[in-house]
């Protein structure tokens, strides 16, 4: 009986794989690329969506392959393995694979490659989001010079918000204790990086990287018109210039609201804060 147990041990140990091992990941830019493997990569953490462990269990030689259209970050996602195991003959469930990164990977993803083939070819008339703030060129070691465009852009951008779920589906595989954000919050600013290059003469875009911003507008620095306010309501020649004339208790009353804005402002930015513990 002891035999037998560790024989099973052993059967199921054949079926634990490294989920950052077995999933690869691929930004295609052409039809070649998907069959080019120099162009696959690893995720860096998969805890997030397979546990502390990081580890798929129920499957031989596993593959997952997760591809996006470099411009417009169509999705297409694979799953392949040689054997899986049964719970009828080993007593335990294989891990539900698709269902764990379903919740990660932007909705609508395609399964078919043939689809995905099409959707390569479409990124040629993308063009980027929001507008240009920025630009540089770098010279990576034995290669060639790679041109990049920074853009700005906020949530409202018409096909914004769609893209940017696309985006953000990256981020539990780099980021540890990833969340997403609210992008409902009109505090949020965007900004883009792409690869701007040229292939058969024409002008194409990939995606390179993102930045999110929150402004907290720290009430004292906000507006310095509140502070013109409260020196017009100290100087006698200002309120008769602009606000007529005005009794003490005007005055006062005056500084007070001046006063209860700031006040007001500040503890906005202490409920905003609260939100990030």
């Amino acid at each position: 009986m002891a035999d037998l147990s560790v024989a099973k041990k052993s059967d199921l140990e054949s079926f634990k794989n490294n989920a950052n091992d077995v999933i690869y990941f691929k930004l295609g830019r052409k039809e070649e690329d998907i069959e080019d493997e120099s162009k696959n990569f690893h995720p860096d953490m998969s805890h997030q969506l397979f546990g502390d462990s990081e580890l798929i269990f129920g499957y031989k030689n596993l593959n997952v392959h997760i591809y996006y259209t470099a411009a417009r970050l169509i999705p297409y996602l694979n799953i392949s393995y040689s054997e899986s195991c049964h719970e009828d003959q080993h007593g335990i469930k294989p891990d539900d694979v698709e269902k764990s990164l379903s919740n990660e990977l932007p909705p609508n993803y395609f399964t078919n490659l043939d689809t995905f083939r099409v959707a390569l070819s479409e990124d040629v008339n993308f063009r980027p989001f929001g507008h240009m703030v920025d630009s540089y060129t770098l010279t990576p070691k034995n290669s060639e010079e790679k041109h990049f465009e920074v853009y700005y852009v906020k949530i409202e951008e018409p096909g914004f918000r769609d893209f940017h779920v696309k985006l953000q589906s990256f981020i539990k595989f780099y980021i540890d204790a990833a969340s997403y954000i609210d992008v409902d919050d009109q505090q949020w600013d965007f900004f883009l990086v792409f690869e701007k290059y040229k292939e058969n003469g024409e002008h194409k875009y990939a995606t390179a990287g993102y930045m999110t911003v929150y402004n907290l507008n720290i009430p004292f620095l906000r507006n310095r018109r509140t502070y013109k306010k409260l020196e017009k309501s100290l100087s006698d020649e200002e309120l008769s210039q602009t606000l007529g004339l005005m009794k003490k208790e005007q005055k006062f009353q005056y500084l007070e609201n001046a006063f209860q804005e700031e006040l007001n402002s500040y503890q906005h930015v202490l409920d905003r804060l609260s939100t990030f513990q």
